[in-house]
């Protein structure tokens, strides 16, 4: 088993192990973030065939704190490769990559229980809570310290501080705020 960069032939590959354990953004999108940022985007090879993925992309947001971020947007091993340490093998090139770019910080949003786990044991700390509230929701004042917050088409998403790692935290912002999801960003730097 072998982790190198994704060649161009094995992008469909690549894309149809995203939409089937990942989410289903589209190929034209997916396919011109592949051709500008191809040294992100990492795969786990048994023999010749990709069973793994990891991708990533520069920090798009503006300021000094984006600056020398990569967001690693996602990162999956099909079945019945999973779970048995080969998505830390995927995760470890791709840190790779992100050094040899010259930058400092990796940035992930994290689904919850074992991803979460997942992070921690390769290196990753908490770094903000990530909430999805319904556009327009966010209360004029609360107990809560907020960070930022951006507007979408359909909702609001909120950032708030997350110095450690604390799930009933997690699940308090989510009921304070009539959250649908709340999520953590982890980051590690490289």
């Amino acid at each position: 088993m072998t982790t190198q960069l994704i060649p161009p032939a094995d992008l469909q590959a690549a894309f149809a192990i995203k939409c089937e354990y990942l989410d289903d953004q589209p190929f034209d999108k997916f396919s011109r973030l592949y051709q500008t940022h191809a040294d992100l985007f990492v795969g786990l090879y048994l023999d010749d065939r990709l069973i793994g993925l990891c991708y990533g992309w520069p920090f798009a947001a503006g300021g000094l704190e984006g600056a020398n971020k990569i967001i690693l947007q996602g990162i999956a091993v099909i079945e019945p490769y999973n779970a048995k340490g080969r998505g830390g093998l995927l995760l470890r090139h791709f840190e790779e990559q992100v050094a040899k770019r010259g930058r400092h910080t990796i940035s992930v949003g994290s689904a919850g229980g074992y991803v979460e786990g997942f992070y921690q044991k390769n290196g990753y700390h908490p770094h903000q809570y990530m909430a999805r509230i319904d556009r327009g929701s966010l209360p004029a004042t609360t107990d809560l310290t907020i960070d930022g917050h951006r507007d979408t088409d359909s909702e609001t998403i909120v950032y708030l501080p997350a110095p450690t790692y604390d799930p009933e935290r997690k699940a308090l912002i989510k009921e304070s705020l009539k959250a649908h999801e709340v999520i953590f960003i982890f980051e590690k730097q490289v």
